[in-house]
């Protein structure tokens, strides 16, 4: 399968159904050299025609932020506003799972800021990041 999707994909650079097979045997890590990399980059190449909206793009970058730093969540580095994207586009093809997914992580992302990691007091209200309305945050330094 990962020969004939990567023959697919250098014959037409914009096949995404191959690009999809490579990312997703590499995230399974069904290949003698998986690579959490390629899982990212080969996923993203087919997220927009997923038909789940890029439900294995949002869990290769989740798993390749964990790879990379031990932890899912550092200070000043996110996924977020990539997953919360993908989400975003889940939920307008109609997953239901993808709307419900995303009102839990907001409600979450709401509670503490995204860079330093302060917790909101009772009735605060962290301001939302105007780029990618992904992030919160305690101030404007911030």
């Amino acid at each position: 399968a990962y020969f004939r999707a990567s023959v697919a994909l250098a014959l037409d650079g914009t096949d995404e159904q191959a690009a999809s097979t490579l990312g997703i045997l590499h995230y399974q890590q069904d290949l003698p050299e998986p690579s959490l990399y390629l899982a990212c980059y080969y996923t993203n190449m087919a997220a927009d025609e997923d038909p789940s909206g890029g439900a294995f793009y949002i869990l290769a970058l989740q798993n390749l932020l964990g790879y990379l730093h031990d932890q899912p969540v550092l200070p000043g580095i996110s996924d977020a506003p990539a997953i919360f994207f993908w989400f975003g586009k889940s939920r307008d093809k109609g997953a239901a799972q993808a709307r419900e997914t995303l009102k839990a992580w907001e409600k979450v992302g709401q509670g503490f800021c995204a860079n330093c990691f302060k917790m909101t007091e009772t009735c605060e209200k962290f301001k939302q990041c105007s780029k990618c309305r992904a992030q919160w945050y305690c101030s404007k330094e911030c």
